[in-house]
């Protein structure tokens, strides 16, 4: 009888171990979906973020030489204007020079 009893009580030890096992088996396996799921989380973004990235770099690259060309083109405008104010000032002192746009600079500078 006390035998019995004996191996009872050792087959219920047993039973709780295992199934102290399958939970920390089970937590285990939920713990590593959850941080699997975090990491696919984190790559989209951080995959959203370098588009995004990308695509704003491809944009300033290709709006640079436009901007680059309406930079130009509002200098030389300006230096025009200018060599038209200038040559009405000159015109009465000085005859038949050639203007470029150095000489004009020059002459506003000093």
């Amino acid at each position: 009888m006390m035998m019995k009893k004996k191996v009872k009580k050792k087959k219920k030890k047993k039973k709780k171990k295992k199934k102290k096992k399958k939970k920390k088996k089970k937590k285990k396996k939920k713990k590593k979906k959850k941080k699997k799921k975090k990491k696919k989380k984190e790559k989209k973004k951080n995959d959203c973020e370098r588009d995004t990235q990308l695509s704003l770099n491809i944009i300033q690259q290709s709006s640079k030489p436009i901007m680059e060309k309406r930079r130009r083109a509002r200098i030389n405008a300006s230096l025009a204007e200018l060599k038209s104010l200038l040559l009405e000032a000159i015109r009465k002192e000085v005859s038949g020079i050639q203007w470029t746009y150095l000489k004009i600079i020059i002459l506003i500078v000093k």
